[in-house]
C-alpha cells in the first residue's frame, strides 16, 4: 500500500502548496512534526509529510499538501479495501454486529427513511440498513469497492465524490460519514455539501480518528524524551486532516449543522484486530503494548474515535 502512495504522490505533475486552515481559514500554523511512513515502525517513504496545528482554532492538517486527486482509484483501489479491515470481505462478521448497534442508534433519532453513506466501501453498512427498511445510497472513490457493492448486495451506488454525484438536495433523513472526513482535501466544504443533502431535521453521523487521544499523545511524548521530529498525528496522504472534540463541533457548527451527541469511543476489535496490529508492529512485544495502551486511553475517555450526531 505504502509504495502506491508512493507512485502516486511521486508523479511528474504532483505539486505541494501550503494552505491555511480549513476551519478558520487562519494562515497561523504551529508545527507538531513531520511523518515518512504510515506508522512509526512500519516502512518508510520517500517524502516527509509535515503535520501541522492551526494555532487559531486547533485544526489538525498537513501543510504543504500533495495537489494531486488523492482521491483516486489509484490510492483507494482494491488492495486498500482488502487490507484495512471493516471493508476487506472477511470483516463481514465482525462488522455486521457493529453496523446493528450504529442502526439502531441512528433510529433513536429518526424514524426509517433515506439514507447516504459517504465513503461506502463495498456497502456493508448500507446492506444492514436495507434489511431493517431504509432506502439506502452509497458513494465511494473506488470503482473495485463499488463494484463488488453493486455485485454482492445490488445496491445503488456511486463511484466519485458527494458533489460529482447526482443525488438530490434536501431528501435525506441521514447521511453517515465513518472515517472518511479525514480523508478529504477541504473538510468543510465536505460538511456544507451534507447540509444540502438532508431535509430538514435530518441527522449527520460522523465517524474520526480522535487527535487527542492517549495512545497519540504517548507517541509524541516518546518523540520528544528521543529528540525524534516524528510526530503521531494524523499519517499522510491518506488523512490529511485530523480532529479534536472541540474541532470537530466547531466544524459541524459552522456547517450549519446543530450537534445533538458527540463523545469519545474507544477502539474496538473491529477497528484495530489482532491481525492488523501485527502487521503494523515489528513485534510481538510492540503488539502487545498497542493494544494495552489503547485499552488504557478507552479507560480515561481518551479513545481512538471521534463520534458525532447532528441535526439539520
Amino acid at each position: 500500500m505504502k509504495g502506491k502512495v508512493d507512485q502516486v504522490i511521486h508523479e511528474p505533475h504532483a505539486q505541494f502548496n501550503d494552505i491555511s486552515c480549513n476551519l478558520c481559514g487562519q494562515d497561523v500554523p504551529e508545527v507538531l512534526g513531520y511523518r515518512d511512513r504510515l506508522t512509526r515502525l512500519g516502512p518508510k517513504g520517500h517524502f516527509r509529510y509535515r503535520i501541522v496545528r492551526c494555532q487559531h482554532c486547533g485544526l489538525f492538517y498537513v501543510s504543504p499538501q500533495p495537489q494531486v486527486d488523492l482521491s483516486s482509484t489509484e490510492l483507494y483501489d482494491r488492495d486498500y479495501y482488502q487490507t484495512h479491515p471493516g471493508f476487506a470481505v472477511n470483516s463481514e462478521a465482525i462488522f455486521k454486529q457493529f453496523h446493528k448497534a450504529e442502526l439502531e442508534q441512528i433510529e433513536r433519532f429518526v424514524p426509517v427513511g433515506r439514507l447516504l453513506e459517504l465513503g461506502c466501501a463495498q456497502g456493508y453498512f448500507l446492506w444492514e440498513a436495507q434489511k431493517r427498511g431504509w432506502k439506502v445510497t452509497g458513494i465511494d472513490v473506488s470503482k473495485e469497492a463499488i463494484g463488488e457493492g453493486r455485485r454482492k448486495f445490488g445496491l445503488s451506488l456511486y463511484e466519485g465524490m458527494l458533489d460529482e454525484a447526482a443525488l438530490p438536495d434536501g431528501e435525506y433523513d441521514v447521511v453517515y460519514c465513518h472515517h472518511m472526513l479525514e480523508h478529504t482535501t477541504k473538510p468543510y466544504e465536505v460538511l456544507l455539501g451534507i447540509y444540502r443533502k438532508l431535509k430538514p431535521g435530518g441527522i449527520v453521523v460522523i465517524g474520526v480518528p480522535n487527535e487527542s487521544a492517549f495512545s497519540t499523545l504517548l507517541g509524541n511524548l516518546r518523540a520528544k524524551m528521543f529528540h525524534e521530529e516524528w510526530t503521531s498525528n494524523l499519517c499522510p496522504p491518506l488523512h490529511l486532516f485530523g480532529f479534536t472534540p472541540k474541532t470537530l463541533r466547531l466544524m459541524l457548527e459552522k456547517a450549519g449543522l446543530s450537534v445533538l451527541k458527540l463523545w469519545v469511543s474507544g477502539a474496538g476489535s473491529h477497528r484495530y484486530p489482532p491481525h492488523r496490529l501485527l502487521r503494523e508492529c515489528a513485534d510481538w512485544e510492540a503488539f502487545a503494548i498497542k493494544r494495552q495502551i489503547m485499552s488504557l486511553g478507552r479507560c480515561l475517555g481518551m479513545g481512538e474515535w471521534l463520534v458525532a450526531y447532528a441535526r439539520k
